[in-house]
């Protein structure tokens, strides 16, 4: 008899544990908030959302390289922090990158053959190439525009 009357007490206690645990409300939807902006601003959000880095591909390379162009591939992650804020940096500065320089953008995790072309191991790798695509630099990093510049060959 006392074992059926803790069986029923367990019981008792487990459904009431898991009706707690699932029909608890979820996640209440937060009330909306409206934020001014100006319209410079709002213009400048729009210019550096439009903007991007150049996909990376053999025309792109060959239109980079047109007349002495410098060509620049940028290994990037969507998940890595540093490339994201490369990324970020180099766009809010877009109208800084000279006329004769172009960055193109290579996913990390999908061009595995561009990868192993230029041994290529971390993300976050720039590689400065030439016309046919040889290598000229590689580095690890660049915190910034100015920076990923500076080392252009």
């Amino acid at each position: 008899m006392l074992t059926k009357i803790i069986s029923v007490s367990l019981l008792v206690i487990a459904f009431v544990v898991v009706s707690f645990v699932f029909l608890r409300p979820t996640n209440q939807p937060q009330p909306k908030r409206e934020v001014a902006i100006s319209e410079e601003a709002a213009s400048t959000v729009d210019n550096v959302s439009a903007r991007q880095l150049t996909p990376y591909s053999q025309e792109n390379l060959a239109t980079a390289t047109a007349n002495g162009g410098k060509a620049l591939i940028f290994f990037h992650a969507g998940w890595c922090p540093f490339c994201i804020a490369a990324e970020k940096d180099i766009l809010s500065k877009f109208e800084q990158i000279p006329d004769d320089v172009t960055i193109m953008k290579a996913d990390y995790d999908m061009e595995k053959d561009l990868k192993q072309k230029y041994g290529v191991t971390t993300q976050h790798t720039f590689v400065q190439v030439d016309q046919d695509g040889n290598e000229i630099t590689q580095w690890v990093g660049g915190e910034n525009l100015e920076d990923i510049l500076s080392r252009l060959q």
